[in-house]
């Protein structure tokens, strides 16, 4: 999986950079088919909030999360918790289409 991680409005530090990166990896946990991620974390300059989105490109799906706050790590938190709601929807939409299909009775 390919994460890319995009800072607006500031310079990201290397252990924010790494918490973002560690929490969108635990994500293929949940489903494998997880192409692309995209983490971005930007300041409102006028409001001085924090916000974290997350867009995760699945096989002919996008997911996408985003949360505001105080803390950056809070808020990629919340996000993945939101995403792997989303996962596990998409993952049972997958498998609901493929399901068992009973056999037909042989009379004899």
């Amino acid at each position: 999986m390919d994460v890319q991680i995009t800072s607006r409005h500031f310079k990201a530090r290397s252990s924010l950079l790494e918490h973002a990166q560690e929490s969108v990896r635990k994500l293929s946990q949940f489903y494998d088919g997880i192409v692309n991620a995209k983490v971005i974390l930007e300041i409102e300059p006028h409001n001085n909030g924090k916000i974290a989105e997350i867009v995760l490109l699945v096989y002919h799906h996008q997911l996408f999360a985003k949360e505001a706050g105080d803390d950056f790590e809070k808020c990629i938190s919340l996000c993945i918790e939101k995403l792997e709601r989303q996962l596990r929807k998409y993952k049972d939409k997958l498998h609901k289409g493929r399901g068992h299909r009973p056999q037909p009775e042989v009379i004899s």
